[in-house]
């Protein structure tokens, strides 16, 4: 028996239902949402299948880090890039899939190096499961970078949309890890406390080795947490306090035990990380500060704090010159800076915060005498936080306009063979007081300056040699005893 079959695709049809199939594929893919730089596809199911993915950098020498993902499915998932500094950290909402990742940062021609992979071809692609939190941890150097990845269910909190309808206030969730390369020898022992405690009665909250982390632990919300970090077994020697801070409901902290550069310590801090990397305000670290004499015609000063009576900290610190590096334990520092030997006559005063760790330099410049005010004086102060990190690839170049003489400025580094005619200023309408920064590729280069308003030459050109893993400081300054033309001087500091 023949059975008549009806024609049901014929090639008009077929062409039919795949313009139909491009549209409907086209209209998926509209539905894709951008979210703070990061690309999300929208869920049309009611529960959405996703996880939550961070990215913490504590590469001690790192510069700016890209970190590059994409699932491995062509058919379903998110992609984006991550930029993150020393101590920066990300937190985001991902689609639940495989993911292929590419950590890497620019050599000085702007080219990636990659420093780590995870992928399908390397067998080790990052799994983002339903509900879960994924953290990848970055330590190590930039010659040999170390990642891995803290597991944890994901934190639903009373902020976030309930699935089920319901509001929650839940209690603060915390967890550990040991990040600290100067240490990766040794066992730390973590103390989460309340107030200030003596440890020898207590056990540590958590043991861990280098790149080892902590379950999640819920703990009570309140202003007098604390963190103690101490070898391990030896809770009389405290390599580390965070002073007291604040915990909150509805939030969970990853504490990540870190390299420390700057004065005093023992080499190690802790950054809390939520959705960005925290400090802690009464931390108990040191502070590190120095003061530069840029005052037109004062030759010599001396610096107080709080009052005269006891003499001065740093004295006689010469026009155009820096004292020596002061510590302290104190934050808040009442300055007074008078001229040598006339301790009753203050030239400036100021209240200056330095937060705990910090390395400054308080730049104070004018003229005592102001003519063109009554004699008023023009004293002005600012401060510059130093950079006692190394970093990889990028050294840093920081502009001080201290001459009080000297008109706003456009300063050029131009590659020998530029003109200032071809070229952007690297830092434009540089004005007094300014302390501008910026990365640079070690080389030669010729730095000129050209006043802003009038664009008539103030000083160079002249050939300056930047070499690498050395951070630079470029000096304006009065000429000697004050007045013009203006002078300048480039300071080194060596990064390692």
């Amino acid at each position: 028996m023949r059975h008549a079959y009806k024609k049901m695709f014929s090639p008009t049809r077929v062409r039919a239902y795949l313009v139909l199939l491009a549209l409907v594929l086209v209209a998926a893919c509209d539905s894709d949402k951008e979210d703070g730089g990061l690309k999300f596809r929208a869920d049309t199911d009611a529960t959405p299948h996703r996880g939550v993915f961070g990215i913490v950098n504590t590469i001690v020498d790192s510069p700016l880090i890209s970190v590059a993902y994409r699932t491995t499915s062509t058919f379903v998932g998110d992609k984006g890039i991550a930029q993150l500094s020393y101590a920066e950290a990300t937190r985001f909402p991902i689609v639940s899939s495989e993911y292929n990742l590419v950590v890497s940062y620019p050599d000085p021609g702007g080219d990636a190096v990659v420093l780590l992979e995870y992928t399908e071809d390397n067998g080790n692609p990052i799994e983002v499961t339903i509900d879960d939190e994924r953290i990848l941890v970055l330590t190590g150097t930039i010659e040999e970078p170390i990642g891995y990845i803290i597991e944890a269910v994901e934190y639903q909190n009373g902020l976030d949309v309930p699935r089920d309808g319901t509001f929650l206030v839940t209690d603060p969730e915390v967890h550990f890890t040991h990040a600290v390369p100067s240490h990766a020898e040794k066992t730390l022992d973590f103390y989460f406390t309340q107030g200030e405690v003596d440890l020898v009665t207590l056990e540590p909250s958590v043991t861990l080795a280098y790149t080892e982390s902590s379950e999640v632990t819920s703990v009570l919300p309140g202003g007098d947490n604390r963190i103690y970090v101490t070898p391990s077994g030896d809770p009389t020697t405290i390599l580390y306090d965070s002073g007291e801070f604040i915990l909150t409901t509805n939030l969970r902290i990853l504490f990540v035990a870190s390299q420390y550069f700057g004065p005093g310590g023992n080499g190690l801090k802790i950054h809390g990380i939520d959705q960005q990397a925290l400090s802690f305000i009464y931390e108990d670290l040191p502070i590190a500060w120095r003061v530069a004499n840029f005052i037109g015609d004062v030759s010599e000063v001396d610096v107080f704090i709080g009052d005269t009576t006891n003499g001065p900290i740093v004295s006689q610190v010469g026009s155009g010159e820096f004292s020596e590096f002061v510590v302290q334990e104190e934050t808040t520092l009442p300055f007074l800076v008078a001229q040598t030997n006339f301790p009753d006559d203050l030239l400036f005063k100021r209240d200056l915060f330095i937060e705990p760790g910090s390395t400054v330099t308080l730049y104070v410049a004018g003229f005592e005498s102001n003519e063109a005010n009554d004699n008023e004086r023009a004293i002005v102060a600012f401060s510059a936080l130093e950079e006692t990190r190394p970093v990889t690839g990028a050294n840093q170049l920081r502009l001080v306009h201290g001459a009080p003489s000297g008109e706003p400025m456009d300063i050029y580094l131009l590659v020998p063979g530029q003109t200032v005619s071809d070229s952007d200023p690297v830092f434009p309408d540089v004005t007094l007081g300014s302390v501008p920064s910026v990365s640079f590729a070690p080389g030669d280069y010729d730095l000129v300056a050209i006043s802003t308003g009038n664009l008539s030459e103030v000083f160079g050109p002249s050939r300056i040699r930047l070499k690498s893993k050395v951070n630079y400081t470029l000096l304006f300054s009065d000429a000697p005893g004050g007045g013009l033309p203006v002078d300048m001087s480039l300071l080194e500091a060596p990064t390692n």
